[in-house]
């Protein structure tokens, strides 16, 4: 039952980040699509660094292929 929450959750927070998109405009995302996957990719390799230190956990991800911090990553920016 919590993994389903929690699956649920992560996928709510990037359906909701992802439905924003057509209220931002085409010129906005183009402006900003450069800075948006750099901050991804620096994201994700703090994400690497600190799974691997243990910094700290998530524990219930929401797919075994997928960290805790996935949402984050595939959503807000």
């Amino acid at each position: 039952m919590r993994k389903n929450r929690s699956a649920g959750i992560f996928g709510g927070l990037m359906l909701l980040s992802w439905l924003t998109i057509p209220f931002i405009g085409r010129q906005h995302i183009k402006r900003y699509l450069s800075s948006t996957m750099f901050i991804s990719f620096l994201m994700m390799v703090e994400s690497y660094i600190a799974e691997k230190k243990k910094w700290w956990i998530f524990p219930n991800p929401p797919h075994p292929y997928l960290t805790g911090e996935a949402a984050l990553l595939l959503g807000p920016f």
